[in-house]
């Protein structure tokens, strides 16, 4: 009865040090903000402890880098876990720029994460133990889930505290730089379908604006056209219903050839729309022409 109330007592005071946040969405503390929290399912964990059992994990992170120019690292390793992530929530459906995979070997014990360059976007979660993030004056659990937190420019670093010895943090990023067309190229072959922020493009173009000199009635004309077009339905299916509904359609491998190339296209009032480059660097944006 004895050693009952001692191991009560030692699970009590294990609870009395997680962090117990609660925060709604859309939460800000310092210079992060959380916007989306979801629980990961034990298949999904399971799959994901074994990719990272399997992988080559040399020093992260794995995926593009920023610097004088865009670089690619980790291609072996990217292959082998991106399978797993890609089953996370958040990640099944978003785009992000490369992953990393940091773990502590002691106790109770806070380390700073350093991220990479640019990072605007991060996803969190826990291959085994127990972690926070600290978060303005408090902490934010991040176990047993996946955490969407968007991060201020310049922050560079996080500090994460992990709760029990040989603790695995997982983490996923976007970068707020748009990518050259090489890095985009090298990310695709390594089965990343890269974050591409929005095209600025230089003032002597104007915004990029998809215009078709047509009647309304032409325009959407045009749009079933599209809708026909094996070759571009899927880009409207993706932009407008989702990454789940395209494989339901299309099924895994157009579903995934279609996310590598996503970045070529937008959609703009209902039409799908492609992106050209001109002399100069700048790009515009022009109607995709359907099949016939």
């Amino acid at each position: 009865m004895v050693n009952g109330q001692l191991v009560a007592s030692e699970k009590e005071k294990e609870e009395r040090r997680q962090p117990h946040d609660d925060a709604p969405i859309g939460a800000e503390r310092g210079r992060i903000t959380l916007e989306g929290r979801e629980t990961i399912p034990e298949s999904t964990a399971a799959r994901l402890r074994a990719a990272l059992l399997n992988a080559v994990t040399e020093k992260g992170p794995y995926g593009l880098v920023m610097g004088a120019e865009w670089k690619l690292r980790g291609f072996k390793t990217l292959r082998q876990l991106l399978p797993a992530v890609r089953q996370l929530p958040f990640l099944n459906q978003e785009k992000f720029d490369g992953i990393d995979v940091k773990v502590v070997t002691e106790n109770d014990q806070t380390q700073w994460v350093r991220l990479p360059t640019g990072t605007e976007v991060l996803f969190l979660w826990t291959l085994s133990g127990r972690a926070s993030l600290q978060w303005g004056e408090g902490q934010l659990r991040i176990q047993g889930s996946i955490s969407k937190v968007k991060i201020a420019p310049g922050l560079d670093t996080i500090e994460v505290k992990l709760f029990s010895r040989d603790a695995v943090l997982g983490m996923a990023y976007q970068l707020n730089g748009r990518k050259s067309k090489a890095a985009m190229k090298e990310a695709n072959r390594a089965g990343l379908t890269p974050h591409q922020p929005d095209e600025m493009v230089t003032p002597e173009y104007g915004e990029p604006v998809l215009r078709t000199g047509a009647l309304e009635v032409e325009r959407w004309r045009i749009r079933s056209l599209q809708e026909e077009d094996p070759e571009l339905n899927p880009y409207i299916v993706l932009y407008e219903k989702g990454a789940i509904e395209l494989r339901k359609l299309y099924g895994q491998k157009t579903a995934e050839l279609t996310m590598r190339h996503q970045e070529d296209f937008k959609m703009s009032d209902g039409i799908l729309g492609r992106w050209i480059y001109l002399p100069g660097g700048g790009s515009r944006l022009v109607m995709a022409i359907p099949e016939g």
